[in-house]
């Protein structure tokens, strides 16, 4: 059986800002080298290597496929593990999900101090495929981070014609990264993509949307065609702002991403219906219902750029979807489903692209 070990020219790895060797393989990452130094603690660098959205490209007459790597998966102290697993997609349809049972656990306690339970590198078994040549897509986990090691076919692989659909960039939160909904292809991002018929770089970093100088720039120099900023409910969070600095922030971030992208699309979107903050009135904190009117007060002053919209949150899951978050904040796989849904519908409607 053909063996192939990464980094490996005939796989394309889609979904990524980098792609960083090892001794034994290849690691992909959704911010590039430089903005290591940049990252303020272990939580966005786990997010940073999470590979929500990442996934290999190849076509191949294969009916067996097997990968071999090393997944670190996530647990914290109030949610537990993160289920995840990798998924085979073939020409667009989704053919066979394996869970991830193995390998290291990085885990977080209260107060954000990591340990690691040590774990080993596995193989990922698809053979379910049909005979004939076919594209292949293998969704890596979005919860756990992946180094890369081999791909065994039982046939040669070559790689995909380039990927020639328009580049969507969205950044959030961990209602972004969605590592509530246990695969990869049912994060709202995914299923938006899908919908809309794009390509994505997903940068939702749980607990970590923060407006972050280095990530706006990490925007700027991606070619993108449409860019979506969710922002607001980390923010509130940690308390990492005042309303007037949430406003210059949220300016200087939207003229750092327009320094590359004078015209694409920008769509702004406030937090979706969150329980626990809707009712905060506390005059010398941000509050959630603030955030909502900060960005609408943002873009309003931006309104000479005809590319800049406003989206607010509640149109992609609102009080009357509150059955939908179980922990109150996070939607279920259910709720994630219907913003992709309802993004997809306000970006149509609104002709983004």
């Amino acid at each position: 059986m053909p063996r192939y070990s990464f980094p490996c020219d005939l796989v394309e790895i889609r979904g990524a800002s980098a792609v960083r060797s090892t001794t034994d393989g290849a690691i992909p990452r959704r911010l590039p080298a430089w903005a290591d130094r940049q990252i303020p603690d272990d939580l966005m660098r786990f997010d940073a290597a999470a590979a929500a959205g990442v996934h290999l490209a190849f076509d191949t007459e294969a009916t067996f496929i097997e990968v071999g790597a090393l997944f670190t998966r996530f647990e914290n102290a109030r949610s537990g593990q993160y289920p995840t697993c990798v998924e085979l997609v073939v020409d667009g349809v989704l053919v066979e999900t394996v869970p991830l049972l193995h390998g290291p656990i990085l885990r977080f306690d209260d107060h954000q101090i990591r340990t690691m339970v040590p774990g080993e590198a596995t193989s990922i078994r698809f053979a379910k495929l049909l005979m004939g040549m076919k594209h292949v897509e293998i969704w890596l986990p979005h919860a756990a981070s992946v180094e890369l090691l081999s791909l065994t076919t039982d046939a040669d692989v070559r790689p995909s014609p380039p990927d020639t659909r328009p580049l969507w960039v969205h950044y959030g939160s961990s209602i972004s990264h969605c590592m509530e909904t246990p695969t990869p292809t049912s994060t709202w991002p995914a299923v938006a993509a899908r919908q809309l018929g794009l390509t994505s770089l997903n940068l939702g970093f749980a607990g970590e949307a923060m407006l972050d100088p280095f990530v706006a720039k990490v925007i700027r120099d991606t070619s993108a065609d449409l860019i979506s900023l969710k922002i607001g409910v980390n923010v509130v969070g940690e308390q990492t702002l005042s309303p007037r600095g949430f406003l210059t922030a949220t300016h200087g971030y939207l003229d750092t991403i327009r320094e590359n992208h004078p015209t694409t699309p920008i769509v702004v979107i406030s937090a979706i219906h969150c329980p626990p903050f809707e009712n905060e009135t506390d005059d010398r904190a941000l509050t959630i219902p603030a955030t909502r009117e900060i960005l609408a007060q943002a873009v309003a002053a931006r309104s000479d750029d005809a590319n800049l919209h406003y989206l607010d949150g509640r149109h992609l899951l609102g009080r009357d979807d509150e059955d939908l978050l179980p922990d109150a904040l996070h939607p279920n796989t259910r709720g994630y489903g219907l913003i992709g849904a309802r993004f997809a519908d306000y970006a149509t409607r609104v002709n983004v692209l």
